[in-house]
C-alpha cells in the first residue's frame, strides 16, 4: 500500500532550540573520534565529527539569547552558507563509507538525530503514523541510548 503524501514539514532547524541540545549537547560526536589507523571507522569517524560541529554551530545561530544567534535571515543565510557547501561534500563522503563498527554506527544515527527533526521525534518515543517510522525512531532511540544518559 503507498503512503499518503505528507504535509510540508517545518525547516529542521526550525525544531532546534531544547529538544536538541536535551538530547545530544552533552555528547558532541567529537567524543566518540577514532585513533587513526586502529579503528576501521576512523575516517567516517572523523567526517562525522567535522559534520557534527559544524551542524552545532549553525545550529547556534537559530537560538535567541545564545551570542552566536543571527536574527537577520539573509545575514545568517550567508554566514551559514559556506559550512553547508562543506557539510554537503562531508555528506557524500560518510554516506559511501561503510560503518564497521558499533561506534561508527552510534555516529551516524546520532548526526541523524541532530540534524533531523523527524529523526528527534521518532527517537523520542512519540507514536509515528506510519510503521517504517517507528521502527526507525525505535533503532535511533536504542543505538544512541548513551549518548542520552
Amino acid at each position: 500500500m503507498q503512503e499518503a503524501e505528507r504535509p510540508p514539514t517545518t525547516s529542521r532547524r526550525v525544531f532546534i532550540g531544547a529538544a536538541t541540545i536535551g538530547l545530544l549537547a552533552g555528547a558532541p560526536i567529537a567524543a566518540l573520534a577514532a585513533v587513526p589507523g586502529q579503528d576501521p571507522d576512523a575516517e567516517l569517524l572523523g567526517l562525522i565529527a567535522r559534520f557534527d560541529a559544524l551542524e552545532r554551530r549553525i545550529n547556534l545561530t537559530y537560538q535567541e539569547g545564545h551570542p552566536a544567534h543571527i536574527e537577520d535571515d539573509h545575514e545568517r543565510d550567508a554566514f551559514k552558507a559556506p559550512m553547508e557547501a562543506e557539510q554537503e561534500e562531508l555528506l557524500d563522503r560518510i554516506c559511501d563509507l561503510e560503518a564497521r563498527t558499533l561506534q561508527g554506527f552510534k555516529a551516524r544515527a546520532a548526526i541523524l538525530i541532530l540534524w533531523s527533526a523527524e529523526a528527534r521525534e521518532a527517537a523520542s518515543g512519540e507514536a509515528a503514523e506510519f510503521w517504517h517510522d517507528r521502527l526507525l525512531g525505535a533503532l535511533l532511540r536504542d543505538i544512541t541510548r548513551e549518548a542520552r544518559a
